[in-house]
C-alpha cells in the first residue's frame, strides 16, 4: 500500500464567517476522509461569534489544521484567495463552513479520476440540498462528462462549491472583481485549459438557508452574472440564450 507521503497532498479550504454554530461539522466530515494526506486552511473573515474558539479546539489536537482569522471583513473572493495562497497541495478540495462531506471515499475517487486523466481538472459530485436541520430538501444531480457540462454552464453553473476537488496550477487565483459568482467564473477559467467532470455519487451536502437577500445585492448579483457570461461568451456554447436568462432575472429583482 502506498504511503501517505507518496499520495498528492490536498489542501481543503474553509471559509467561514460566523458560522460558529455549523463549522464543527463541516471540519468532522473532512477528517472523516480515508484519504489522510491533507491539510485544512481555514479561512475566517473576522467572524464576531466564537468561530475562533471552536476551531482552535481543533488546531489543538490537528497539526495538519492552519487557522487564518482577517482583522476586518474583506469579502469571500479575496478569502478564497488568500487560502488558496497559503495551500501547499496539489489540488484543492473547497468545503465552505456550512456544508460538509457526507462519504468517506470522496476525496479518494475524486483524487483517483484526476490522476488518471491529466487532460481533467475540476471534478465536483451530486449534492443533497438540506435544510437548517440537515433535513433534505432535494437532490442536485449536474451532468457528469465534459461535453455534457459545457453544453449547460453558462446556463447553470454545474458544479456545487464544496463539491468540486481541483488542480492547483489550473487556478491561480479567483477573480476578485466578482463578488458573487466567483467560483463560477473559476471553473469557466479552468474549462478554457482542461475538462471538467462531475462523479454522479451523493457526496457532498450544501445547507440552505432562509435568508432574505436585498433587493439592491440580487440587481448587483444579476449584473455580475452578466459579466462573467459576457467575459465567457466565445469559449462556451449558449451565451446569447444564458444572457436573455439573466436579463430575466434582473426585470424579475427590480419589479
Amino acid at each position: 500500500m502506498d504511503s501517505i507521503a507518496q499520495k498528492p497532498l490536498i489542501s481543503i479550504n474553509i471559509c467561514t464567517f460566523n458560522r460558529a454554530k455549523l463549522i464543527s461539522k463541516a471540519i468532522e466530515s473532512a477528517l472523516a476522509q480515508n484519504y489522510l494526506n491533507i491539510e485544512i486552511i481555514i479561512v475566517d473573515d473576522n467572524s464576531t461569534d466564537n468561530t475562533e474558539e471552536i476551531v482552535k479546539n481543533f488546531t489543538a489536537i490537528n497539526p495538519n489544521i492552519f487557522y487564518y482569522k482577517n482583522a476586518g471583513n474583506i469579502g469571500i473572493t479575496k478569502n478564497r484567495n488568500f487560502g488558496l495562497q497559503k495551500s501547499q497541495g496539489k489540488y484543492i478540495a473547497v468545503l465552505d463552513s456550512d456544508d460538509y462531506w457526507l462519504h468517506e471515499n470522496k476525496l479518494t475517487e475524486q483524487v483517483e479520476f484526476l490522476e488518471q486523466n491529466p487532460d481533467y481538472a475540476l471534478v465536483g459530485t451530486f449534492t443533497k440540498v438540506v435544510d437548517s436541520e440537515d433535513k433534505e430538501i432535494s437532490t442536485l444531480k449536474p451532468e457528469t462528462t465534459d461535453e455534457s457540462i459545457r453544453e449547460k454552464i453558462l446556463l447553470q453553473n454545474q458544479f456545487t462549491h464544496s463539491s468540486v476537488l481541483f488542480r492547483k496550477d489550473s487556478l491561480p487565483t479567483y477573480n476578485e472583481k466578482y463578488f458573487i459568482w466567483e467560483d463560477l467564473a473559476a471553473w469557466l477559467d479552468i474549462g478554457r485549459n482542461f475538462k471538467f467532470a462531475n462523479l454522479p455519487k451523493i457526496y457532498t451536502a450544501y445547507k440552505k438557508h432562509g435568508t432574505n437577500i436585498s433587493q439592491t445585492r440580487k440587481i448587483k448579483g444579476v449584473r455580475t452574472l452578466g459579466q462573467i457570461i459576457n467575459d465567457h461568451k466565445n469559449h462556451y456554447p449558449h451565451s446569447l440564450k444564458a444572457s436573455l436568462k439573466n436579463k430575466l432575472r434582473l426585470i424579475k429583482s427590480i419589479i
